[in-house]
């Protein structure tokens, strides 16, 4: 058995990755199945790690995503009377725990077979550019067309771009979080040492970049700009210079676009509604400190809660648009500090690797800023894309360590 599981182990593993980067931007049902292509190497590789002992050097941000995993269930344990259905809620946990094992998986492979992984590494990085190329294009095409071909059926917006996704902020905030991975990409390959051609790096950062202005998701265009300040290895002058560039862009825009138009004039309702949500989910903290309403269960309570206290929109029920005040909500002190301490030492981690400071950290900026505004940890298509970068920025911090 252990022969037979270390000859499949490196094509499973293999499998896991290019699953995730040709479904991540284009069917979560597709990226579930790198689950089960992971699901054997990964309990493989952790068992042999820790039968070994190796334990004391690993990232503490990993045993912090670990800690999440069992806050998030113990949550729902302590709340389980009152969530209507708490099973679906403890199956979306896995998420946690599978980037947990897979970061043992990954290291194994990187380690053991680092050759065959460098065979790979590119092409996989190429999947994941024309995959998102390809849900961009698509979801542009809808947008001016009201028709999603790829998808046969209509869009699913008229007036912002949604890719392949059936959700425009779903789609804007994954975004918000490739297209700071795509300007590290073009600006930083000589270091990241990829075989990508320039022209797929341009084409990768524009046409994802378009797809993000349209998405017209404004937490996410404040999370890349955010970014920008950490491409440039400490050379700050080069990034505002940047920065500068792409607001005079924003500011040019509004004078063409409808849209733009619209988000500076007419969005007053949805900020209500956003700060309700706000003020409610800090009123379930201070009901519930220690562990919350449980994992993403607060979104079942919010309505109350707002009718209770007289908050805009009280028929609408819906999480906190806010990663860290759904923690807050969900599981309580002990959920946003051990998300707090793993997106602290992530961030440490990543700032001590040159090569990490250029990719990870600007991907962590926009992380945290444009989940100010939206639960985008909460969803199953941007957790696949959050937590394979992190366990890929992890397993390279581990092997330099």
């Amino acid at each position: 058995m252990y022969n037979y599981i270390k000859k499949i182990h490196s094509p499973l593993v293999l499998a896991g990755l290019y699953i995730l980067a040709a479904g991540i931007f284009t069917s979560n049902s597709f990226s579930a199945l790198s689950h089960f292509a992971l699901l054997i190497p990964g309990l493989f590789s952790t068992y042999f790690f820790f039968k070994r002992g190796y334990t004391k050097r690993l990232p503490l941000s990993l045993w912090f995503l670990f800690g999440l995993f069992i806050i998030y269930n113990l949550s729902i344990l302590v709340n389980f009377q009152i969530i209507e259905k708490p099973w679906p809620f403890v199956l979306k946990t896995r998420y946690f725990l599978f980037a947990f094992i897979s970061f043992f998986a990954i290291l194994d492979l990187v380690t053991d077979r680092f050759e065959l992984f460098l065979k790979h590494r590119d092409i996989i990085i190429r999947v994941l550019i024309w995959s998102s190329i390809i849900a961009t294009c698509s979801g542009m095409v809808a947008l001016f067309t009201g028709y999603n071909y790829l998808k046969m059926k209509p869009a699913c917006h008229f007036d912002r771009a949604c890719g392949l996704y059936g959700m425009y902020m779903t789609y804007g905030y994954g975004m918000g979080l490739l297209v700071p991975f795509a300007l590290s990409l073009l600006f930083n390959n000589g270091h990241l040492q990829f075989n990508i051609s320039l022209f797929e790096r341009i084409l990768f950062f524009t046409i994802n970049c378009t797809g993000l202005f349209f998405s017209y998701a404004r937490g996410a265009w404040l999370g890349f700009l955010s970014s920008i300040l950490f491409f440039f290895d400490k050379n700050f002058k080069k990034a505002i210079a940047v920065i500068l560039i792409i607001c005079t862009a924003l500011m040019c825009s509004y004078f063409f676009s409808t849209g733009v138009q619209y988000i500076v004039h007419r969005r007053a309702e949805s900020d209500h509604d956003r700060t309700a949500f706000y003020k409610a989910s800090w009123i379930a903290f201070t009901r519930k400190p220690i562990l919350g309403y449980g994992f993403r269960n607060f979104e079942s309570y919010s309505s109350d809660i707002k009718t209770e206290f007289k908050l805009s929109s009280p028929q609408f029920k819906g999480h906190a648009h806010n990663n860290f005040l759904e923690n807050m909500a969900s599981s309580g002190i002990l959920g946003v500090s051990f998300f707090l301490m793993w997106l602290g030492c992530w961030f440490y981690e990543s700032w001590k690797e040159p090569l990490l400071r250029m990719v990870s950290v600007p991907f962590i900026m926009a992380f945290s800023v444009s989940g100010l505004f939206q639960y985008s940890f909460g969803d199953g298509e941007n957790l696949y894309f959050i937590l394979i970068f992190y366990t890929l920025s992890t397993v390279y911090h581990y092997v330099r360590k």
